[in-house]
């Protein structure tokens, strides 16, 4: 039986992996490095530090990653700040049907707090969720399983009980290793044969995971 669900956010809740990249893609041109989305794709899912490092081991220690970061993050704010926060289908729906369920529902994202909450607020879904783990506020950073073993924690509900919702690879092995039955609904990435064998489930869209429940639950 389903007593809680864990979300990850950009990409699964929120279609905002596409404006990240576009933004990286302006910035990465006016500073004059070749970028495209394969290199893009290895940093979903991925906090900071480990996107920092990756990029450094493509363009070199000297790849001031922080001070371009900071116009991603600017570029992102002025954005949203414009045209809200595009949702991915069904995450209405499945949102207000936890909710009428009784289902717990916590975030688990890679996102900064500052950041995460700022998007969750603009979106109109913050009131939605009784608990929230965020990038900086664990230790390692995903596809370690500490963000979603913590999440779980925060709302009570035990391994085999939790539902854990992903669209990126990094965050399927985090959930899966954090003992969660894991589903992917993929955004920029489709699973690949080894990610397959991790997953309870795989959904196109959101609203597809209320069946899920139902199946699970009996209703």
């Amino acid at each position: 039986m389903i007593k809680g669900v864990v979300f990850d956010m950009d990409g699964l809740m929120f279609d905002t992996e596409k404006i990240v990249f576009r933004n990286w893609s302006i910035v990465m041109k006016e500073n004059n490095y070749d970028y495209n989305m394969d290199i893009y794709k290895k940093t979903v899912g991925l906090r900071h530090a480990e996107t920092e490092k990756l990029n450094k081991s493509i363009y070199g220690e000297d790849f001031d990653y922080q001070t371009l970061r900071t116009r991603v993050s600017r570029m992102y704010v002025e954005y949203t700040a414009q045209f809200g926060v595009p949702k991915k289908e069904g995450l209405t729906e499945l949102l207000e049907f936890l909710k009428e369920n009784k289902i717990l529902t916590a975030v688990a994202t890679s996102t900064r707090e500052e950041s995460a909450s700022r998007t969750l607020k603009i979106a109109g879904v913050t009131e939605y969720f009784s608990a929230f783990m965020f990038g900086d506020t664990v230790k390692k950073g995903k596809p370690d399983p500490e963000i979603f073993e913590r999440a779980r924690l925060l709302i009570g509900t035990e391994k085999e009980n939790t539902l854990a919702l992903e669209d990126s690879i990094n965050g399927v092995k985090s959930a899966y290793n954090a003992g969660l039955k894991t589903v992917m609904v993929p955004d920029m990435l489709e699973p690949d044969e080894e990610t397959q064998k991790l997953l309870y489930g795989k959904c196109r869209n959101l609203k597809e995971v209320i069946t899920i429940v139902k199946n699970e639950n009996n209703m």
